[in-house]
């Protein structure tokens, strides 16, 4: 049996994940979300390199 194989998001606005920075700096106009995502960044995407406090606001998350 073939293990699963990790889908990784291209970012922008071919992101699905609806609370991945990505997504929510292409909708515009929501910059205090964004600035509660990325206050004491401890991660860094490694598709776009924004950074924000949690992992699961990233695509492609890495520790900082």
């Amino acid at each position: 049996m073939d293990a699963p194989r990790t889908r990784y998001c291209r970012g922008g606005e071919h992101c699905r994940e609806r609370d991945h920075l990505c997504r929510v700096v292409a909708r515009q106009g929501d910059s205090d979300k964004v600035r509660r995502l990325v206050r004491d960044s401890r991660f860094v995407c490694r598709t776009c390199g924004r950074t924000a406090h949690s992992s699961e606001h990233l695509c492609k998350p890495a520790s900082l």
